[in-house]
């Protein structure tokens, strides 16, 4: 990966400017960014390591767990969905666990036909019989498999969240 070359906007992960119905940006009101979080159920703890180091950067983080995000009794899967249509993006823990999710697979499937960018970071590796679904085997991988690789992936993350990959082309 490459620095932007100088002149690029600049894209800060803590904010995203709103404008009035007017189309009138105001500079002051900086809305956070926020990210829907896709993993497998085995890959919790490291699920929560991921918020909170994007909490660390100004970035709010969508999880399935939290009360105000699915009610009890709630429609899960149509509350999934809404989480991932109010979202940024969608950040996809990587492991064999996620890659035989069925839910997984519709989570990052669903963002995809959004248009939404996809993150994947790699916790575990990914072998043969299990394989991840096109739409994340087609991205560049962040890998964030041990604390050696941790500040790299923070870095490669503040990257996928900042940059707008269609301009970058």
């Amino acid at each position: 990966q490459h620095a932007p070359e100088h002149g690029t906007p600049d894209r800060s992960l803590v904010g995203r400017r709103s404008a009035s119905p007017s189309g009138h940006v105001d500079h002051n009101d900086v809305d956070p960014m926020k990210v829907f979080v896709s993993y497998a159920r085995e890959d919790t703890e490291f699920r929560n390591e991921v918020v909170a180091a994007l909490a660390e950067q100004g970035v709010d983080s969508w999880v399935d767990e939290d009360l105000e995000s699915i009610p009890p009794a709630s429609k899960w899967m149509g509350e999934i969905h809404h989480g991932i249509e109010n979202t940024d993006a969608l950040v996809a823990v990587v492991s064999p666990d996620s890659a035989r999710s069925d839910v997984c697979g519709d989570e990052v499937r669903h963002a995809d036909e959004l248009g939404k960018p996809i993150v994947p970071i790699v916790r575990r590796d990914v072998e043969e019989p299990d394989k991840p679904i096109p739409e994340i085997a087609a991205r560049n991988w962040i890998f964030w498999r041990s604390d050696e690789e941790r500040t790299t992936a923070l870095t490669g993350i503040d990257i996928a969240l900042t940059i707008d990959t269609e301009w970058a082309k």
